[in-house]
């Protein structure tokens, strides 16, 4: 039927309602999907200081605690050192009370000890006295136109050594002027067990100066000699010797006339000269 085509038709109801239409939905923003670069950074500092603090916290307690277990350490080393000093401030007392006591045994420790080194020295000296190396000289002695000259031995340790040196000579009487001189004699000898002499040539020396009234020459004998004594010690002697021609001197005590003369040392030679000429008992 026309009017019914016509109440069905849209556009020709004016007053008609128009077609429904699907429902479209607005865009929903994506929040969240893209972050914002500025909000994302200062996100990210802000955990990173949270961190820092953290760490700071924690190493902030393990400094405190380092210093309380090494004040503790400090406090017990303390306590021990205090200990070990009032046990030493008794020591030391106790040694200022024994003091006196300590000295006089360390006094007497000392005397004993001195007592026994003098004794020991007087015990070596009387042992190198006894015992010791010694030489003297013995002669010289004229013997035809030889001059016998020797060491004597005394002591009963062997001399690790020995040296002399001389020279024999002839000079005027009794001016001493010399007129001859023999060479340098020299011994050298290494050990020296025992006494020693030798017999050594002299120029002709005439009969007449072996008499003291009529002597014109003499004979001089002059050096020095060395030794060990055997412990270790050098001894140095020095010699000199002048001939004095026989004479003849009253003795009354003696028997009558005695003989003198031979070797006499030069240093007694006034006054040999002088006793000779007297007939004085020299």
């Amino acid at each position: 039927m026309p009017d019914e085509n016509k109440r069905d038709d849209p556009t020709t109801n004016p007053q008609a309602q128009p077609p429904l239409q699907s429902p479209v939905t607005p865009a929903t923003p994506l929040q969240g999907a893209l972050p914002d670069s500025g909000e994302g950074n200062a996100n990210e500092e802000k955990n990173e200081a949270k961190e820092l603090a953290r760490e700071f916290r924690i190493a902030e307690k393990w400094v405190i605690g380092t210093n309380i277990v090494l004040a503790v350490i400090g406090i017990i080393a303390l306590c021990i050192y205090y200990g070990q000093l009032r046990v030493m401030r008794g020591q030391l007392g106790e040694i200022i009370k024994q003091y006196p006591e300590i000295k006089k045994s360390a006094d007497a420790a000392k005397s004993a000890a001195d007592a026994a080194t003098n004794q020991t020295i007087l015990m070596k000296q009387q042992l190198i006295g006894t015992m010791s190396s010694s030489f003297v000289l013995n002669g010289p002695e004229l013997v035809g136109n030889k001059v016998r000259i020797g060491w004597a031995k005394t002591g009963q340790v062997i001399s690790p050594e020995f040296h002399a040196s001389f020279h024999v000579s002839e000079a005027s009487f009794p001016s001493l002027k010399q007129s001859w001189e023999s060479q340098l004699y020299n011994i050298g000898m290494k050990p020296m067990p025992s006494s020693f002499s030798d017999k050594y040539e002299i120029p002709d020396f005439a009969p007449s100066d072996r008499q003291f009234p009529t002597q014109k020459h003499t004979i001089i004998v002059k050096g020095e000699f060395s030794f060990d004594d055997g412990f270790g010690q050098i001894f140095n002697r020095q010699f000199c010797t002048v001939y004095f021609g026989m004479y003849q001197y009253s003795a009354i005590n003696e028997g009558g006339s005695v003989t003198a003369g031979g070797f006499q040392d030069c240093k007694d030679f006034e006054k040999k000269l002088i006793q000779f000429r007297r007939r004085e008992l020299p």
